[in-house]
C-alpha cells in the first residue's frame, strides 16, 4: 500500500503515524535511534507491506500490470489502491479526507527534523501538491506515476500504467473493496496483539 493507506491505518497516534510514514525511508538507519512509539509505527509499516504483498487479492490485482511492468506491478497497484481508498474514504473512516490530509501534513511537519532525508523530500512534494487529498481524482494518478517514474531513475515508464488503471478501473476497485477491510482488520489485530497504539 502507498502513503495514504499507511497513514490511515496508523489511527490517531502521532508516533505510530510518523514511524509508519517513514517506513520506506530507513535504509542504512538504525531504527533504535527513534522512540519506542515511532519504532512501533515502523513495525506496523512492515506488517502492512508483508500482509499486502502476500495476500491473494492483491496478487490478483498485480496480474493486470505484470506483463508490462513485471516487478513494478505491485508499486502500480499500491498507487491505484490509494486512489480507491481516497475515493471511498468515508466508507471506512468518519474523518473527512480533506481534514485527514491536513492533520497528517501538520503532524508530520511537527516531526520534520527527525525524518530521514528521503521522507523529508517526499513530505515537501506531498504538501506542495496536496497528494493525500489529490489521490481522490483519477487525473492525479497519472501525475503520481510520472513522479514515481522520475524517482526510480530507471527506464520503466510507470506512467504508462495509467492506461491499464483506466481500462481495468472497475475490476481494480472491486478488488480494493474486497481487500482493504481485510487489511484494516488485520492491522488492528496486529496492533492489539503487539501493544501498538493507534
Amino acid at each position: 500500500m502507498n502513503y495514504l493507506a499507511h497513514l490511515a491505518l496508523s489511527g490517531n497516534n502521532e508516533e505510530t503515524m510518523i514511524g509508519n510514514y517513514m517506513g520506506d525511508s530507513l535504509r542504512g538507519i538504525d531504527i533504535h535511534t527513534f522512540s519506542t512509539g515511532i519504532q512501533n509505527g515502523i513495525k506496523l509499516h512492515r506488517f502492512i507491506d508483508d500482509f499486502t504483498d502476500h495476500h491473494p487479492v492483491f496478487i490478483s490485482a498485480k496480474k493486470y500490470f505484470t506483463k508490462k511492468f513485471d516487478k513494478y506491478s505491485g508499486t502500480l497497484v499500491d498507487v491505484c489502491f490509494d486512489h480507491f481508498l481516497a475515493k471511498n474514504f468515508s466508507h471506512f473512516y468518519s474523518e473527512d479526507l480533506k481534514n485527514f490530509a491536513q492533520r497528517n501534513y501538520a503532524e508530520i511537519g511537527k516531526n520534520y527534523s527527525i525524518l530521514p532525508d528521503k521522507a523529508k523530500g517526499f513530505y515537501n512534494y506531498m504538501t506542495e501538491h496536496n497528494i493525500l487529498y489529490g489521490y481522490s481524482e483519477k487525473e492525479n494518478i497519472k501525475k503520481v506515476l510520472q513522479g514515481l517514474t522520475y524517482r526510480i531513475k530507471r527506464k520503466v515508464l510507470l506512467y504508462e500504467g495509467y492506461e491499464i488503471f483506466i481500462d481495468k478501473y472497475n475490476d481494480l476497485e472491486k478488488l480494493f473493496l474486497e481487500f482493504y477491510p481485510l487489511l484494516k482488520t488485520g492491522s488492528e489485530k496486529f496492533c492489539e496483539e503487539t501493544g501498538i497504539k493507534i
